[in-house]
């Protein structure tokens, strides 16, 4: 019987003295990316991450039909970044630049237009308006000077306009992600933001 019971505390000795005596390290246990799967997630569009997922849960209304009058619609701001459209610009006679686009304002398409400063970014009033894309009446009209900024998304500039009819966006923004010194209508994301003004909601790039 004591023949046993030492033959049982040497083997658990033996036992013990084998475990590890350090912990392993969890970063080396992990698994690595390789070069191919991080390269490919440097590609992913910028907008996946600039768009607020929240807004993307619920789909957006079907698009309006055009009012037989005007017979076209500008495009419409997305609020999945990835198929983010492209808004073309026009100059006006008084060197103003007008934007145009469809956003959803208070839950239902509205047709918008900005007007940016023909002096520049913050140089002067940028005007914002909104109507019914089908029967063309006033739905929002306000202005304001535009604030530039600096935010984790790139430099902006960005409006919180005075509503002096109906309400629309709290905050429009124009944000450049490129190495430029300064903002560059050609090339930015134009946003629609949250309430915040530090989150973006709905986009389109400028041509």
């Amino acid at each position: 019987m004591i023949a046993v019971l030492v033959l049982v505390v040497l083997a658990g000795s033996y036992f013990v003295s084998r475990l590890p005596t350090t912990r392993p390290n969890l970063d080396e246990a992990s698994p690595r990316r390789s070069p191919a799967m991080a390269a490919a997630a440097a590609k992913v569009p910028w907008s996946r991450n600039f768009v607020s997922p929240v807004q993307q849960q619920q789909p957006d209304p079907p698009l309006p039909a055009p009012s037989p009058r005007v017979r076209y619609l500008p495009p419409a701001l997305s609020r999945d970044g990835t198929k983010a459209p492209t808004l073309g610009v026009t100059q006006l006679e008084d060197r103003r630049i007008q934007i145009e686009f469809l956003a959803l304002v208070q839950g239902k398409w509205a047709q918008g237009v900005v007007l940016l400063p023909a002096a520049g970014w913050g140089e002067g009033q940028t005007e914002i308006g909104f109507k019914d894309p089908a029967y063309e009446t006033v739905l929002a009209r306000g202005s304001g000077v535009m604030t530039a900024g600096q935010s984790e998304h790139g430099r902006s500039w960005s409006l919180r306009p005075t509503y002096a009819t109906g309400q629309g966006p709290a905050c429009l923004a124009f944000v450049d992600r490129s190495a430029a010194a300064q903002v560059m209508l050609s090339g930015a994301v134009m946003c629609v933001m949250d309430d915040s003004c530090s989150r973006p909601v709905a986009c389109a790039h400028i041509r």
